[in-house]
């Protein structure tokens, strides 16, 4: 079957830390740039961000890009690699694979946007031309231009150390700022713990008023024993043993990683709420697979970091607040306790739904799981063993060559 991308959406404010900025080199002469970024769905939930880029700074070697062509002109996309001084070359954006950049768009006119997205359409359909004149050529070309004259706060990155360097200079005037962040969800492994991490490949200034969220679709694997329903009666929680496969660093291939998800029913009124009683049942339907085997279900989640927002209820009432609701001298909201009040610390992925549709690419889940040819002792995850050994790092600045390879300043900015 087809390989599906494990990736998120979220929506919400973009935050940085006080020093949201960090740059380690090692005695190689390696040096790693990054920024940790947390965006904001609530005031009690969020999601941190990490995005960094690696480069050598010392011994006269060459550093490289490595990145994805896109198919043009009826040749076929591949792996490139670009030299470090020509990364930020228009020509060589143009050709790569949006997958393979990050982008950070801050446009805020929506005619703009709309411009840029027919601009794009007309780029995509004279791409697709596998017998082009030269006059197919100069027109590409031209729609390029186009869109950096009329869509100048697009902006795209081939490596992590710009999109870092972007950040650093300008993170004061993003934060607060709504964003929609897009990219991929990954999991690693490291001395016995497993993480999961979220790459990000597209941030794009939103309206205040778009709908905070932030959710994921996730490729799920799993046996028949996936339900785990120890903790449901005491904190109404059911415990989903689920597994994406994922590129693991240290083994160079894709592998079997342990992501845990949950359908948490401490909200739910199972009784008489009846749309709480359908979601229940719809998950224990398509999580419930009969026979050996991996079986997989494409899922879309919501990401609970931090924690929820404790609503005052008529069950929160004392003994006398009670009495004096009931006579009717005051109601519930009266004796509501002043400021918000936050219940435990959480980080959980809750299943929402299952994609139960027709993918598409013989990915077919209509009916639910679908058995594959894995064997269920490929979900084991086995270590590599990589040494103990742990580098000598120091802290550096950047010289103003190294960081300013755009020459983008504040009065760029559209804000």
């Amino acid at each position: 079957m087809a390989n599906l991308q494990d990736t998120f959406e979220f929506v919400g404010e973009l935050k940085f830390g006080k020093e949201p900025i960090k740059e380690t080199v090692f005695d190689s002469g390696w040096a790693k740039k990054e920024v940790s970024i947390a965006v904001n769905e609530s005031k009690s939930n969020g999601v941190f961000l990490n995005v960094e880029g690696g480069y050598n700074k010392t011994n006269g070697r060459a550093n490289q890009v490595y990145s994805f062509s896109k198919g043009i002109f009826g040749e076929r996309g591949g792996k490139l690699e670009v030299s470090w001084d020509s990364r930020t070359d228009k020509s060589i954006v143009n050709s790569v694979a949006d997958f393979s950049k990050t982008i950070i768009d801050l446009t805020t006119d929506e005619e703009v946007k709309k411009r840029f997205y027919d601009l794009r359409g007309e780029i995509f359909k004279l791409e697709q031309n596998e017998n082009p004149e030269q006059e197919d050529r100069d027109k590409l070309q031209e729609l390029y231009n186009k869109i950096q004259e009329e869509v100048p706060h697009r902006y795209e990155f081939l490596h992590g150390f710009d999109v870092v360097d972007f950040f650093e200079k300008f993170h004061d005037k993003l934060a607060g700022k709504k964003f929609r962040v897009k990219g991929n969800v990954e999991v690693s492994h490291w001395k016995g713990k497993f993480y999961i991490n979220y790459k990000p490949n597209l941030f794009e200034l939103v309206p205040d008023d778009t709908q905070n969220k932030l959710t994921a679709d996730l490729d799920l694997y799993f046996t028949k024993d996936v339900a785990d329903k120890a903790l449901l009666k005491s904190d109404k929680v059911i415990t989903y043993n689920t597994h994406v496969y994922s590129y693991d660093g240290s083994q160079k291939k894709k592998v079997f990683l342990p992501l845990e998800t949950v359908l948490n029913l401490s909200k739910y009124d199972l009784e008489n709420n009846q749309a709480h009683k359908t979601h229940y049942n719809l998950i224990e339907k398509y999580m419930t697979v009969k026979g050996k085997g991996v079986y997989r279900l494409p899922f879309s989640v919501k990401i609970v970091r931090g924690s929820e927002i404790e609503e005052f209820k008529e069950g929160d009432l004392t003994e006398d607040q009670q009495a004096l609701v009931d006579i009717g001298y005051a109601t519930v909201d009266d004796f509501k306790p002043k400021g918000v009040t936050f219940g435990d610390s959480l980080n959980e992925i809750r299943l929402m739904f299952p994609m139960i549709k027709d993918l598409g690419a013989d990915l077919n889940f209509t009916d639910g799981a679908v058995l594959t040819d894995y064997e269920e002792d490929e979900l084991e995850y086995v270590a590599v063993d990589r040494g103990t050994k742990t580098p000598d790092v120091k802290d550096t600045k950047p010289t103003e060559s190294e960081t300013n390879p755009f020459g983008i300043d504040s009065s760029d900015l559209p804000f």
